[in-house]
């Protein structure tokens, strides 16, 4: 590539960034909410979903539970999370998935609900 295209290029891409950023909405912080739960399977959580609505999360932690749960909110802060039912990530045969194969990492829910799972140590991408 000439050396003048290559400039080009690059001048072109970081308008296109710039204008990208310039259109990209404003965030700012609400509060926090401190989520606390006495249940052994509790904590380690690697990756979670929003509902469009903010109302619903699914959350999957890093030891291979996926767990639902219902979002409540006052002046659009979180006041509560009310958890549903909590499932175990099985394999292909069905058997609980774990030792090495057993670090969940990431997860993405697709419009038709079709569930993505990351996973460390032995790579991979799942769908449930």
């Amino acid at each position: 590539m000439r050396r003048s295209s290559a400039v080009q290029l690059v001048a072109i891409l970081i308008l296109a960034c710039t204008s990208a950023l310039a259109e990209a909405p404003t965030v700012r912080y609400l509060g926090s909410f401190k989520w606390d739960l006495n249940a052994p399977w509790f904590g380690g959580f690697s990756a979670l979903v929003l509902s469009a609505d903010g109302q619903n999360m699914t959350v999957l932690s890093d030891r291979t539970k996926i767990l639902k749960a219902g979002i409540s909110r006052k002046n659009g802060r979180i006041t509560a999370i009310k958890p549903g039912a909590i499932h175990h990530l099985k394999s292909s045969t069905g058997a609980w998935l774990s030792g090495t194969i057993a670090d969940s990492e990431g997860i993405a829910i697709t419009p038709n609900g079709t569930i993505y799972i990351s996973f460390e140590n032995v790579a991979r991408v799942v769908r449930y």
